[in-house]
C-alpha cells in the first residue's frame, strides 16, 4: 500500500502508524480511558520478599497447587500454565540452590515473588490472547529487570476469579550477590518500579498506574479501587437505639449509642470519600491523557505541514530542473556548466527526495549534456567550463532502399 502513495503520503503514513511497543520510538498514542470507555482499568503489581527456604517452599507449593487452595476452582486447574521453570516446588528449590551464591547472609532476602494482574473488570474484558500478551510482556519486563537466568519460575493461574501471573525471582545484582535492596529498597524505587511497569506493560493494554504516593494500607487502597465500581449508597441510616427489657433495664447507654452512631456515619463518609477521590483521580488522569493526545495531534499536524512544504519544494525544483535540461537538450552549442551544477545541488538539497528512477534519469541527462558530477553527490565544479553537447549525427536514408 505504501508503494502506491506519494512521498508525502508515505512519510505521513509511516509517522502515524509507528507504535511504542517494546520500548520503541515515538508515535501517535490514543489515551486509554478504561473498560469500554468508562471506569479506568489499573495494573496490579505486587511483590513479596522471601527470606527463608521454608517460606519459598510454602509460596511455591501454593503456586503449583501442591497444597489446598480454597479460592481456586479445581475444574479449571488444567488451564494453569507453567511459562518458566519446572512444574513443581522441589525442582524450583533445587534450581535456587544450584544458582545461589556461595555466601548467603543470614538476614538476606533470597527471593522476590511477583504477582502480576489487573483490576478484575479490566482482565475480564480482555480476550485470552490479550491476557497472554499482557503476561508475556510482564515476563519480558522481569527478564530485563532481573536477567533471564534469575527467573526461577513463572506460572499463569486461571483457576481463580481473576487471571494472574506469579513469578519467583532470585534477586542477584551485577556482582552475582543477593541484593534485594537494589530492586525493592525504599519507597522511591518502589514508585519507580510501579510507574515503569505501568508505562511499559500496562499502558499498551489500556491499564493505568495505581495511586501514586498513597499512604493508605492495602485494605484502604482496595476499598479505594472498589469504590469506582460500586454504585453510590443510599443516605446513611442511623442505627436504632437498643432498648432494654422490663422498665428499660439493660438498655444501651448514651455513650454506647453515640459511638455506634458515629461509627455508622464514619463508614458512610469514608465510602463517599473513597468514591469521590477515585472519580477525581480518574478525571485528572483522563485530562492528562487528553492533553497528551492533543499535543501528539498538534505534533502530527505540524509534521504533516512540514511534509507538504517539502513535497511542494520537491515538485517546484523538479519542474525547474526539467525545464532547464529540456532547454539545453533542444539548443545546439555550448552548455552552461554553472547552471547544471546549480540544478544538481538543488536536487541534492531536497528534504523529500524523488524516487530512484527520477534521480537516475536526471543523472543520465546531466551526463549526456557533459556535466561530470552525479546529482546525488552535489559537488559544484570549481572552474566552470563550456562543453559541446555530445550528439549523434542523423543517419541518411537511401530512398531507393526504403522502397
Amino acid at each position: 500500500m505504501l508503494e502506491e502513495k506519494s512521498a508525502l503520503d508515505e512519510a505521513y503514513y509511516r509517522r502515524i502508524t509507528k507504535t511504542k511497543g517494546g520500548g520503541g520510538g515515538g508515535g501517535l498514542h490514543l489515551p486509554q480511558t478504561g473498560i469500554n470507555g468508562d471506569a479506568p482499568g489499573f495494573v496490579i503489581l505486587r511483590t513479596a520478599k522471601i527470606k527463608t527456604l521454608g517460606n519459598m517452599s510454602g509460596s511455591l507449593q501454593h503456586t503449583f497447587r501442591e497444597r489446598e487452595t480454597p479460592n481456586a476452582d479445581e475444574a479449571r486447574l488444567p488451564q494453569n500454565q507453567v511459562v518458566i521453570g519446572p512444574d513443581n516446588s522441589e525442582a524450583v528449590l533445587l534450581a535456587w540452590k544450584e544458582n545461589a551464591p556461595e555466601k548467603v547472609r543470614k538476614n538476606a532476602v533470597i527471593g522476590i515473588e511477583y504477582l502480576v494482574t489487573g483490576s478484575p473488570a479490566a482482565m475480564a474484558c480482555m480476550s485470552r490472547s490479550e491476557q497472554d500478551e499482557y503476561f508475556a510482556k510482564s515476563i519480558r519486563w522481569l527478564k530485563v529487570r532481573h536477567g533471564a537466568e534469575n527467573i526461577l519460575s513463572a506460572v499463569i493461574h486461571r483457576d481463580e476469579t481473576t487471571p494472574h501471573l506469579t513469578a519467583m525471582v532470585m534477586p542477584k545484582d551485577a556482582r552475582g550477590k543477593l541484593n534485594a535492596r537494589q530492586f525493592l529498597g525504599g519507597r522511591h524505587k518502589l514508585r519507580e518500579m510501579q510507574s515503569d511497569f505501568a508505562e511499559r506493560v500496562g499502558r499498551p493494554h489500556g491499564l493505568m498506574r495505581g495511586i501514586e504516593g498513597s499512604k493508605a494500607t492495602h485494605q484502604r487502597v482496595r476499598s479505594f479501587y472498589e469504590a469506582l465500581e460500586r454504585p453510590p449508597e443510599r443516605p446513611v441510616q442511623l442505627p436504632e437505639r437498643r432498648k432494654g427489657g422490663f422498665m428499660g433495664r439493660g438498655g444501651e447507654s448514651d455513650d454506647d449509642f453515640r459511638q455506634r452512631t458515629a461509627a455508622a456515619v464514619d463508614k458512610a463518609l469514608r465510602h463517599s470519600e473513597d468514591r469521590t477521590k477515585a472519580l477525581v483521580d480518574g478525571l485528572r488522569r483522563q485530562s492528562a491523557q487528553d492533553l497528551g493526545m492533543m499535543r501528539s495531534l498538534k505534533s502530527e499536524r505540524d509534521a504533516a505541514r512540514q511534509d507538504i512544504e517539502n513535497f511542494q519544494q520537491m515538485s517546484t525544483t523538479l519542474y525547474a530542473v526539467e525545464r532547464l535540461l529540456s532547454m539545453f537538450e533542444r539548443q545546439a552549442g555550448a552548455v552552461e556548466q554553472e547552471a547544471l551544477a546549480t540544478a544538481a545541488q538543488a536536487i541534492e538539497q531536497l528534504k523529500v527526495k524523488p524516487n530512484s528512477a527520477v534521480l537516475a534519469d536526471i543523472a543520465k541527462r546531466l551526463e549526456d549534456l557533459g556535466y561530470k558530477e552525479h546529482p546525488e553527490r552535489g559537488t559544484r565544479p570549481a572552474d566552470p567550463v563550456r562543453a559541446e553537447p555530445v550528439r549523434t549525427p542523423p543517419q541518411r536514408v537511401n530512398p531507393d532502399r526504403s522502397r
